[in-house]
């Protein structure tokens, strides 16, 4: 990047031609473009884990009635009771389970053996279709799971959200070329660890959200634009109950002092970050 262009870089990923795009300016010019030179496109791996081709809508508006559903501080609020019980459990449901199995392997290489991450992944793809297969059996009319929903939630355009685009014509961008059917991806790495954004990026500072908070574009942990994730003030109230489970109840230490990190579709400790749960004394 520093030899040829820290805008935006040219790989292959998931057996794909792909572009790059780098830092707050290349994160406006995909979530700005999106349907006018890029369009939303899914890996052959997530397909086949998600089979996201069988999916069919049976009411094209309700996605688009449930992304602002989710929106609605009220509406969230009125969830907390179930976020709380789920906080309190001891152990992750079966559903949760199968989507953190999902996430670790739909992203890999679509390697269908035993052992491998993406094996793994296909049967947790499994238990997701039956949390869809149930939701549709439980009608529209009821109330649903809202973490359910999500798995399926579409556009206004009826497709579904997600963080790879496809140029669906040839365009330029910092004097670069990319030509139609190439694939494009951005990086939060690019933004949020650049200190030219956010000097000692490393650093745990709350106060760089004081005030107005970060220029736009630079910090993008749910995307932006059209794709931007549905459950993003879902997932906000979903960490503040959780935190404060946490801290109300427990003191933490970490087993595993110096776990490294690995990046598959985020950041995530290599072991799950366990830790040991010394409870508080009243």
């Amino acid at each position: 990047m520093e030899k040829h262009s820290p805008e935006i870089f040219q790989t292959s990923l998931l057996d794909e031609k792909m572009a790059i795009f780098c830092g707050a300016k290349g994160n406006k010019f995909l979530f700005t473009n999106e349907n006018k030179v890029v369009t939303s496109w899914w890996p052959k791996s997530m397909n086949k884990v998600l089979v996201f081709t069988e999916f069919v809508a049976k009411n094209p508006t309700a996605d688009s009635a449930f992304r602002r559903i989710l929106h609605q501080t009220e509406t969230l609020k009125n969830l907390v009771p179930a976020m709380d019980a789920l906080a309190r459990q001891r152990r992750p449901s079966k559903d949760t389970e199968a989507i953190r199995t999902l996430q670790r392997g739909d992203g890999g290489e679509p390697i269908d053996l035993p052992g491998t991450a993406y094996r793994r992944a296909m049967r947790g793809g499994a238990v997701v279709r039956i949390i869809r297969e149930r939701m549709e059996r439980r009608g529209e009319g009821e109330e649903q799971d809202p973490l359910s929903r999500m798995l399926l939630i579409r556009d206004e355009e009826g497709k579904f959200l997600c963080a790879f685009r496809e140029a669906t014509t040839e365009f330029s961008y910092e004097g670069f070329t990319i030509p139609k059917g190439w694939k494009a991806f951005w990086t939060v790495h690019s933004s949020h660890m650049n200190p030219d954004y956010f000097p000692e990026p490393d650093k745990f500072d709350p106060s760089r959200f004081d005030g107005s908070g970060p220029p736009p574009y630079t910090f993008v942990p749910f995307g932006g634009g059209p794709r931007m994730c549905t459950g993003k003030e879902y997932a906000r109230f979903e960490l503040l109950v959780f935190m404060h489970n946490v801290v109300t109840r427990f003191r933490l230490e970490k087993t595993i002092p110096n776990e490294k990190i690995v990046l598959l579709a985020s950041p995530v400790p290599v072991s799950g970050l366990p830790v040991y749960l010394h409870p508080l004394q009243n």
